[in-house]
This record gives structure tokens, C-alpha cells and sequence, in this order.
């Protein structure tokens, strides 16, 4: 598996749009709220810069996490947030991946190690996701490392 994060506007969705659609289009991510048309639309509407965080195996695209980085509070105490793409317009949220179940660890390892190695985070924010989810998974492997999710 090869990551990488892309970080820009609208047009970095854009470059890898068809690729992202024929992801969805497997099925397992095939939703409005997942598509890239949604985020392209999003990011042109909310957001300046965001980070697209990749995931290849044999330069096929297998998986895409959108993110941004915000600074917050998180009970009066500020934070350099990283987290999912959403505002109270957004019905859902999850790592964008293909059908293919065999490769569901893998991709979550992947994520997981890229997520920790990108640098001034404090909390990873993802809201509107399913327990059950890739992205659940994820979650999982920071907890299982002593993150507080």
C-alpha cells in the first residue's frame, strides 16, 4: 500500500475525481455524501485548503480520507484539530474505499500510520461515522495504541 496526502483546494479533488468515482462505483462507498462531486462542492463553499489522504496498492486508487486542519477548542482548551470534512449539511462521513473486504486491514493500517505521521494534530475529529466502518477500524488500531477516541 502507498499513501500519500494531498493538500490544496477544489482542484486536488478534481484531479483525482474520476478515479474516486470509480472507487464509489464498486459499491461500498457508492452514497451522495461520499462521492466527490459532494466534497469538490463542499470545499468550494466552506473550505480553502484541505488535505486528501490516499491510499494506492499497484497505483490503483483504493481508498481516500478528506480532511482539515482547524485550530479549536476542545473544552476551553485550544487545539490543532485534524478532521473529517462536514458541517451540519453533511449526513455522513467515512474512509471512502472499494468493495473489496479482503483488503479492509491493510487500508486501515495504512491510514492509521499516515494519519499519525502527519504532524501538529492534537485530536483527530471524525463525526457521523458508523462504528462498523473502515474508518471504525481505524479508530480502533489509534485506541488500541493508547489514543483517546
Amino acid at each position: 500500500m502507498n499513501t500519500e496526502v494531498l493538500t490544496g483546494g477544489s482542484g486536488i479533488i478534481d484531479s483525482i475525481a474520476a478515479e474516486w468515482g470509480e472507487l464509489c462505483d464498486e459499491g461500498a462507498s457508492n452514497e451522495p455524501f461520499l462521492r466527490p462531486e459532494w466534497f469538490s462542492a463542499f470545499v468550494r463553499n466552506f473550505e480553502n485548503k484541505i488535505d486528501i489522504l490516499t491510499v494506492r496498492r499497484n497505483g490503483k486508487l483504493r481508498a481516500v480520507l478528506p480532511m482539515v486542519t482547524k485550530r479549536a477548542n476542545l473544552h476551553g482548551v485550544p487545539v490543532r484539530n485534524l478532521q473529517a470534512i462536514f458541517n451540519l449539511n453533511t449526513q455522513r462521513f467515512d474512509l471512502i474505499h472499494g468493495a473489496d473486504e479482503s483488503e479492509r486491514g491493510a487500508i486501515a493500517q495504512a491510514v492509521w500510520e499516515k494519519v499519525r505521521e502527519i504532524s501538529g494534530w492534537d485530536v483527530f475529529e471524525a463525526r457521523l461515522v458508523k462504528k462498523e466502518s473502515w474508518l471504525g477500524d481505524v479508530l480502533a488500531l489509534a485506541a488500541r495504541e493508547g489514543y483517546q477516541i
